[in-house]
């Protein structure tokens, strides 16, 4: 009573060093961190990601390019957006939004809130023809995007799609992305 138990099948498959602490962390070169965004051991992949995020930004961002244009792996390319919004630089925020022509929807979709949390106003274009083209909740997490960068260059793109939008939820997250965006209380917009 009151004992935690580990079950485990007999003859099942036990990890080596399941949370690398054999690894050579401080030797690995930022060509090598990104093979690691792929690794089964969970451990390993988020100290992959947050190593990458602390040594040379422009060394990262070129290992981390590799992985977005060339991996097979949607979950390694999923890891590499996660660590470029992580590296504070222009070149980061540039790759970032390459990820947002990602075949992955999942892919997309960590792009779509790391230029949100970044408030990537380079972005704004892409997020403004997402509106209208791709999943439900990546067409929210866009015009989230579009409303926290807030250019009012892209209202009336946000105001066209809440007026093409049948779905109440979408409907919802553009009306609000209109109303938090600079320059957008003009009295004739109803909310």
């Amino acid at each position: 009573l009151g004992a935690i138990y580990r079950v485990r099948r007999e003859g099942a498959h036990q990890l080596k060093d399941p949370r690398g602490l054999e690894m050579d962390w401080e030797g690995l070169s930022a060509e090598q961190l990104p093979t690691l965004l792929d690794e089964k051991r969970y451990t390993v992949r988020n100290r992959a990601r947050q190593q990458l995020g602390t040594i040379d930004p422009a060394a990262a961002v070129t290992a981390l390019a590799e992985v977005i244009h060339k991996s097979s792996s949607s979950d390694q390319r999923l890891q590499a957006v996660w660590s470029l919004s992580r590296i504070e630089s222009g070149p980061a925020r540039e790759l970032t939004r390459r990820a947002l022509a990602d075949s992955d929807e999942v892919v997309r979709q960590a792009a779509l809130h790391s230029i949100s949390v970044h408030r990537d106003l380079g972005a704004a274009d892409e997020l403004a023809t997402m509106l209208a083209s791709d999943s439900a909740h990546n067409r929210r997490a866009a015009a989230e995007a579009l409303g926290r960068i807030g250019s009012p260059a892209h209202i009336s793109s946000l105001l066209d799609a809440i007026a093409n939008c049948q779905d109440r939820s979408l409907q919802h997250s553009l009306t609000y992305a209109v109303s938090i965006s600079p320059g957008s209380h003009n009295p004739h917009i109803v909310y």
